[in-house]
């Protein structure tokens, strides 16, 4: 960015600093994409295996998960951009999912297409905070994404779920989007 005169963003900043990091040399470079390889290999099993599952011997065609834990994020003050995570120890049994709130980022490190659209707005009304809120997983991070709803603040937010599909599969993914957009009616 420097070499560009361009101001870092806050949200690129608040979790990478301002510093130049060193650069990475190549060995270490490909141990990371050896291990990408190995983790998307799990994923690829894993959803080869839902052939069994579906009842006509076919593997799923896409999933939908949520976009992020909550509505559509405030600036700076979502936990993906780093200032929650500094104030929040990893959870005991998965050291890094602390770290991956944002649900795109498992997405993109499978490198698997996506299509995120909104299902509903979130309303101060509707919504309101859920005081007997109890973490299911005991991880204190839950707590901490669950702190960041507002009612008043996200109030006329929109509230968005991703379809996923398979790596090249993007066209089967277009046309499954196209059914769900014509089985939903979204928010007004």
């Amino acid at each position: 960015m420097g070499l560009a005169s361009e101001p870092l963003d806050p949200a690129i900043s608040t979790i990478y600093g301002t510093e130049p990091v060193r650069e990475f040399k190549a060995s270490e470079i490909a141990k990371v994409n050896v291990q990408i390889r190995e983790y998307r290999k799990q994923y690829s099993d894993y959803w080869n295996s839902t052939a069994a599952l579906t009842g006509t011997g076919e593997v799923v065609d896409a999933f939908i998960m949520p976009v992020t834990p909550f509505p559509a994020a405030t600036p700076l003050d979502y936990p993906h951009y780093g200032k929650h995570l500094q104030e929040v120890k990893p959870h005991k049994e998965n050291k890094t999912a602390d770290k991956l709130l944002d649900y795109c980022t498992l997405v993109n490190l499978l490198d698997y297409p996506s299509i995120a659209f909104p299902v509903t707005i979130s309303s101060k009304t509707l919504d309101p905070v859920d005081e007997k809120f109890v973490s299911l997983s005991g991880n204190p991070l839950d707590k901490k994404t669950f702190d960041i709803y507002d009612p008043e603040v996200f109030d006329g937010a929109f509230v968005g779920l991703q379809l996923v599909g398979r790596r090249l599969h993007e066209e089967r993914l277009l046309a499954l989007a196209g059914m769900l957009g014509d089985g939903i009616e979204g928010p007004k």
